[in-house]
C-alpha cells in the first residue's frame, strides 16, 4: 500500500505485533489517518478504539 506513510506504518506494525497503541502523543490528523488505514486493513478493533478516542476527546 503506497498511501501509508512510514510513521503510520510503524504504528500499525507495533499495534499488530504488540496489541497496544498509545494515542496521547499523537496529533488528531495522525489518529485520523490511522483510522482510515485500520479500516482499509480490516483492523476492526483498532478502528473502534480510534473512534472511541475521538468521541471521548471531542476531537474535531
Amino acid at each position: 500500500m503506497s498511501n501509508i506513510s512510514i510513521r503510520i506504518f510503524n504504528i500499525i506494525i507495533k499495534y499488530i505485533y504488540g496489541g497496544i497503541i498509545s494515542l496521547e502523543k499523537l496529533e488528531n490528523s495522525v489518529i485520523f489517518d490511522l483510522l482510515i488505514i485500520s479500516n482499509e486493513l480490516n483492523l476492526d478493533e483498532l478502528g473502534e478504539h480510534l473512534q472511541t478516542h475521538f468521541f471521548n476527546n471531542d476531537a474535531d
